[in-house]
C-alpha cells in the first residue's frame, strides 16, 4: 500500500461522510417545512370555521327580526358579548437558510511502518468471483521467459520472494477454501452402502434380543402361575386324580423343555471391557454390546461413521498433499456433497461445527490448524469400533446424567433424533443391502461383529 493510494481511500471515506452530514441538514430542513405548512394550514382552516360560524348567526338573526316584524312585535336584539381580539401571534420570521459553504479540505495521510513494509496491495473490488477463484487459484503462477516473455522485471521484489509469496497464499488459500467442483468416489459410496448394511443387522440383531428377553419372561410368568396354582389345589386337597396327573404332565413338560434349553451364565454388562469384546453381537450370553442403545446413540454412532467418511473420502478424492484436510468450518458444505442432505447444526443443539465435532471427539478432532481428522484409519475390516466407542460414551453420559452434570447432548433435538433413527440411510450412499444376504455374517460373526484393533485411542481428554 503506497501513500498515493492510502490517500484515495482517505479521500473517499473523507467525501462519504461529508455527503452523510449534507443528507442530513437536508433531511432536518424537510421536516421544519413539514411541519410550518401543517401549522399554516391548521390556522386557515379555523379561520374557515369561524367565518361560516358568524354567517351562520347573522342568517339566524336575519329570520328572528323578519318573524318578529311580521306579527308586529318589537325585536329585541340579543346584546352580542364582543369576542376578545384574537391575538395576533407574532408572525414568525421566515428563516433565511444560509448556505453552508463547507471548504474543509480532506486530511493528509501518512504511511506507518508496516504499510512501508508492505508490497501487496489490498483491494476491496475483487477481479474475479468467488466460485471462480476456488476452483482456478490451486493452478496461478508466475510469468516465466520460458513462455515467451522477452524479458520478466519485479519492481519491487526478487524473483525467489515473488514465488515464495504466491506458493505461501496457494498453500493458505488450499487451507481457507473449499473444493467446489469435488466429486465423491466410488470408496465412499461402497463404504457407506457398508456401513448402512451393518446398521440394518445390528438392529435386527437387537430386535431379535429383546424379543428372546420377552419370552423368556412370558416363560417366567407362565411357571410361576403352574406353581401357584398347584399350590392351591394342594391347599384344598383336591383329590381328583385326573386334575394330577393332568398338572403333572404339564409341569414335567415345561421342566423338559427348559433342560433342552442351554442355561446360560450371564455376562456382568457394567463390568464388561468394551474395547476387549471379539464380538459385538455376542458378548458371551447372546446379547450384543449395543443391547442398551436408544436412539440417540444410534444417531451419534452414525454421525460417527459420517465424520470419518468425511474425512477419509476427502483425502481420497482430492488427491493433494498440499490439502492437509476438511476445513471444520467447511464440514456443513462437504456433508452436503457426499451425504446429499442438509446438515442443520441448531438440530444437534450447537452453533459451530466444532461444537459438533466435540459430541463424538473419541472418533474425530479439530486440529490447531482447524481442520478434522479422525482417529480411526481409512481401512475398516469391521464396524465394531463404532459400536465400542458409542457404548463407551453412552456410559459416561449415564454417570454424568447420575451426577448431575450438564452435557452438551441434553441440548439435542430429541423428534429430530427419533426422526434420524427411524431411517438410517446415509444419504445417496444409503441403499440398504437385503438382510438376508448378511444374515451368514450374523450367525458366524463376520466383518459386522469382530472386535476392530486398528482404532488409534486417543491419549487425552477426560473420558479417557
Amino acid at each position: 500500500l503506497n501513500l498515493k493510494q492510502k490517500q484515495e481511500i482517505s479521500d473517499r471515506l473523507f467525501k462519504a461522510k461529508k455527503h452523510e452530514e449534507a443528507m442530513k441538514r437536508l433531511a432536518e430542513k424537510r421536516k421544519k417545512d413539514a411541519e410550518k405548512l401543517k401549522k399554516k394550514q391548521l390556522k386557515e382552516a379555523q379561520k374557515k370555521i369561524k367565518a361560516l360560524e358568524a354567517e351562520k348567526k347573522a342568517k339566524l338573526k336575519a329570520e328572528r327580526k323578519a318573524k318578529a316584524e311580521a306579527e308586529g312585535k318589537t325585536f329585541e336584539e340579543e346584546e352580542e358579548k364582543e369576542e376578545e381580539p384574537e391575538k395576533e401571534e407574532a408572525s414568525e420570521e421566515e428563516e433565511v437558510e444560509e448556505e453552508v459553504v463547507d471548504d474543509e479540505e480532506p486530511p493528509q495521510v501518512t504511511l506507518d511502518a508496516d504499510e512501508k513494509k508492505a508490497t501487496v496491495v489490498k483491494r476491496d473490488a475483487k477481479d474475479l468471483s468467488q466460485q471462480v477463484l476456488a476452483s482456478s487459484f490451486a493452478s496461478f503462477s508466475l510469468p516465466t521467459e520460458e513462455e515467451g516473455f522477452d524479458d520478466v522485471n519485479y519492481l519491487w521484489s526478487k524473483a525467489d520472494k515473488g514465488a515464495s509469496f504466491l506458493k505461501n497464499w496457494i498453500l493458505e488459500k488450499k487451507l481457507t477454501t473449499r473444493v467446489e467442483d469435488l466429486t465423491p468416489g466410488e470408496w465412499a459410496g461402497k463404504v457407506s452402502r457398508d456401513f448402512t448394511l451393518a446398521l440394518s443387522i445390528w438392529q435386527r440383531k437387537l430386535q431379535e434380543y429383546k424379543d428372546k428377553v420377552a419370552k423368556k419372561a412370558r416363560d417366567k410368568a407362565a411357571k410361576e402361575m403352574l406353581a401357584k396354582a398347584k399350590a392351591e389345589a394342594e391347599a384344598k386337597k383336591k383329590d381328583e386324580k385326573k386334575a394330577e396327573e393332568e398338572e403333572a404332565k404339564k409341569e414335567e413338560e415345561l421342566e423338559a423343555k427348559e433342560e433342552e434349553e442351554e442355561e446360560i451364565e450371564p455376562v456382568d454388562f457394567d463390568k464388561l471391557d468394551i474395547y476387549g469384546v471379539k464380538n459385538v453381537l455376542d458378548i458371551g450370553d447372546e446379547s450384543p454390546l449395543f443391547k442398551e442403545f436408544g436412539p440417540l446413540d444410534w444417531a451419534l454412532m452414525t454421525l460417527r461413521f459420517e465424520l470419518f467418511l468425511l474425512v477419509k473420502a476427502f483425502e481420497k478424492d482430492v488427491k493433494d498433499p498440499d490439502r492437509p484436510g476438511i476445513t471444520v468450518d467447511h464440514v456443513p458444505f462437504y456433508y452436503q456433497k457426499y451425504f446429499k442432505k442438509a446438515l442443520i447444526l441448531k438440530d444437534w443443539g450447537v452453533e459451530t461445527s466444532a461444537e459438533l465435532v466435540a459430541l463424538v471427539n473419541d472418533a474425530v478432532y479439530v486440529t490447531k490448524q482447524g481442520v478434522l481428522q479422525s482417529f480411526i484409519a481409512p481401512e475398516l475390516e469391521t464396524f465394531a469400533v463404532f459400536v465400542k466407542l458409542t457404548e463407551h460414551s453412552r456410559r459416561q453420559r449415564s454417570l454424568d446424567s447420575d451426577l448431575g452434570k450438564e452435557t452438551p447432548y441434553s441440548k439435542i433435538n430429541t423428534r429430530f433424533i427419533v426422526g434420524k433413527t427411524g431411517n438410517q440411510s446415509s444419504g445417496n450412499y444409503g441403499q440398504m443391502g437385503g438382510y438376508g444376504k448378511a444374515q451368514d455374517h450374523m450367525q458366524r460373526g463376520g466383518p459386522y461383529a469382530g472386535g476392530y484393533t486398528g482404532w488409534k485411542k486417543p491419549t487425552w481428554g477426560k473420558r479417557w
